[in-house]
Order: structure tokens, then sequence, then C-alpha cells
């Protein structure tokens, strides 16, 4: 199913809140949302995100993503919160962010990895980002900043995950 990107991450979308997050065996965490557009659901358009039992606040990640096929997903956009590694554009993008490393929380947005002369993402996984400034403070800060870029207008409904805060 062919959908029009562009028009998509423009429209406001709903996320359709329900399920929570769930746990594998290794600590990591997921959990997938469907995405709705004036009431509607769009086939395959869901928003992901990702955390650490064992890392509050750190290793985040928020994603538009198009389902394909079973096995292959279009990255649209996506946010890194307080990753473990640093991201790096190397020749491509904004030129003040070319071959230096963005250590913190960073923005891999759409219009960024959109290629619009030919209709098409970037290639690589959204390999384009800028930095997040200033770092959102909390996970509901980073909702917030998330329901911005995404035009999710119901963002800060998502539960914090259930990060171990014992450890």
């Amino acid at each position: 199913m062919n959908i029009d990107y562009p028009s998509i991450m423009a429209a406001q979308k709903s996320a359709l809140i329900s399920a929570g997050w769930i746990s594998d065996e290794q600590g990591r965490q997921r959990l997938n949302l469907s995405l709705e557009v004036d009431g509607v659901t769009i086939e395959g358009l869901s928003l992901r995100m990702t955390s650490n039992r064992t890392m509050p606040d750190r290793k985040v990640m928020c994603q538009i993503e198009h389902r394909l096929s079973p096995n292959l997903v279009e990255p649209l956009a996506r946010i890194e919160w307080r990753p473990l590694r640093p991201h790096r554009n190397y020749q491509r993008g904004p030129v003040e962010y070319r071959l230096i490393d963005i250590p913190g929380s960073h923005n891999h947005s759409f219009d960024l990895n959109w290629f619009a002369a030919e209709s098409r993402m970037l290639k690589e996984n959204l390999p384009l980002a800028v930095p997040i400034l200033p770092d959102p403070e909390g996970f509901h800060q980073l909702l917030a900043l998330a329901s911005k870029e995404f035009r999710i207008i119901n963002m800060g409904s998502i539960p914090i995950p259930p990060w171990d805060l014992m450890l």
C-alpha cells in the first residue's frame, strides 16, 4: 500500500493507546501503537517506542514507521533520547552537523530524511539527525517534544516505561 508520507507526517494524528509496555527477558521494553488520521487508522502506520528496564531516563527511542510487509518497515521519523552512543551525519545533512558526533538526544526528522525529488525516504534507516536542545528533563517532557514533532495529539497519555528504579 502506497501512502503519501508528507501528507501523513503533516497531519494531526492520534495514537490508539490500547496496550502497555511489553518487556522481554533481556530487559528491553517496547510499545507499539497504531496511528490514525481523522479517525481513520492508517494500515501499517505506527508509533514504536523502546527503552531498557534497567536504564531509567536513558536510551529511549520514539519512531513513526510504516510496515510495508511482515518483514519490511520504513522508518519515517525518530527521536533518540539520551542514547548510549553518539550519532554522526558524515558528509550529509545540515553543514553545521557534518562530520561531528552528536553525543546526546537527537531528532531524525521526517523533513531532513525525505528525498522529495524522488518521493522516498533516504536510505540507511534515517541517516540524518540534529541535536535536541535543550534536552528533555524527563519522560513527560520527551513525550511533549515527540507530540509536537510527530503531530500526535495524545502522546501525553502514554504510560512511563516500567523501569526498575531500585537498581
